[in-house]
């Protein structure tokens, strides 16, 4: 069985090499888990928190990609499940996103030293959460999440410093690659090139 997290660490890579590719988005920023942090100063752990300062009681979520806008607030946010799960998994991933009022990662602050320190960025009304992963194909899982879970959750009125339940979508196929492509195709969506 390959290991966890690698389809999303490529995953995070080829959006950081994507929109760096773009010269319209150029001061965005990607952040991604699963990578090898020897080679790319941007694999980190991004921590979901509620309040001013990222602590261990403050945290709430952990999500595995995140593209920044120049402004220091977050445009998309991805928590991938590449391990089949239960409709109750995804909307514990959902619910605790939506608690969260800022999202940090722990940088180098660029000196001798080496030393990492918190970096924080806001929740705009433009930011998108995509929760994607595989979920079993027996049984009526895919169309709970499509039919049931997704169109009840964009009811929700949601928080006023959070992610809007509105602006939360969910991709989730039977099997990794599949997935992950639907997320390429969304990126694309958002992020247009030239050439699109």
């Amino acid at each position: 069985m390959a290991k966890q997290g690698v389809n999303t660490g490529a995953f995070g890579k080829w959006v950081s090499e994507y929109l760096t590719s773009l010269a319209a988005y150029a001061g965005y920023k990607v952040y991604y888990d699963h990578g090898d942090t020897t080679v790319e100063s941007n694999v980190v752990a991004t921590k979901g928190i509620f309040g001013d300062k990222a602590t261990n009681l403050t945290r709430l979520a952990d999500v595995d990609v995140i593209i920044v806008k120049p402004d220091d607030t977050i445009r998309l946010l991805f928590e991938i499940e590449e391990r089949p799960v239960s409709p109750k998994k995804i909307l514990g991933n959902v619910l605790a996103c939506l608690l969260c009022n800022r999202f940090a990662v722990k940088v180098s602050d660029n000196t001798r030293t080496k030393k990492k320190k918190q970096k924080y960025f806001g929740i705009a009304d433009d930011t998108v959460l995509l929760v994607a992963g595989v979920v079993p194909t027996s049984g009526a899982r895919l169309k709970k999440i499509c039919d049931t879970i997704q169109p009840r959750m964009h009811l929700l009125s949601g928080l006023k410093d959070a992610i809007r339940p509105a602006n939360i979508h969910l991709y989730f196929t039977g099997d990794i690659r599949s997935t992950i492509h639907d997320l390429k195709e969304d990126v694309k969506r958002r992020f247009p090139g030239p050439w699109s």
